[in-house]
């Protein structure tokens, strides 16, 4: 049985069909770009793909694309800190792939700005911007 046809059944409930229409719309246009944009990204910047997709470990991989201490991938994950997080890491991501920090400093304030045009975009990376080595994450032979 469908959402709809149990929104017609029980009227109580349609404000619930509205919900996960919503909700699976928006689903749709924004997380699922976003999803590829972080693995191509993490692609390009000849890390694996899944990594990416990782829940907090992409941010450390992140970090480390960008050439910046793992502990501004950890400013990003939490709530109170991520614009600040953001604001650190952004920019330099945005010039390890040959992009103007402007860009880095515009998409700390919408994240998802910036793996989208990374992911998509003719960007290709060129290297850290700044050598730090995080020992605990994985290195590419």
């Amino acid at each position: 049985m469908t959402v709809e046809a149990l929104a017609t059944q029980y009227p109580f409930l349609q404000p619930l069909s509205w919900y996960v229409t919503v909700f699976n719309t928006m689903f749709i246009v924004f997380f699922i770009p976003t999803a590829i944009a972080w693995w191509r990204l993490h692609e390009k910047a000849g890390r694996p793909g899944w990594t990416g997709l990782i829940p907090f470990y992409n941010l450390i991989v992140l970090s480390r694309i960008a050439g910046t201490p793992y502990w501004q991938g950890v400013l990003c994950m939490l709530s109170f800190t991520a614009p600040i997080g953001c604001l650190f890491l952004m920019p330099k991501l945005a010039r390890s792939f040959g992009l103007n920090p402007a860009i880095g400093y515009l998409s700390a304030l919408l994240p998802p700005l910036i793996f989208i045009v990374i992911g998509f975009g003719p960007a290709e990376y060129v290297g850290q911007k700044g050598p730090v080595e995080h020992p605990h994450v994985h290195k590419l032979a």
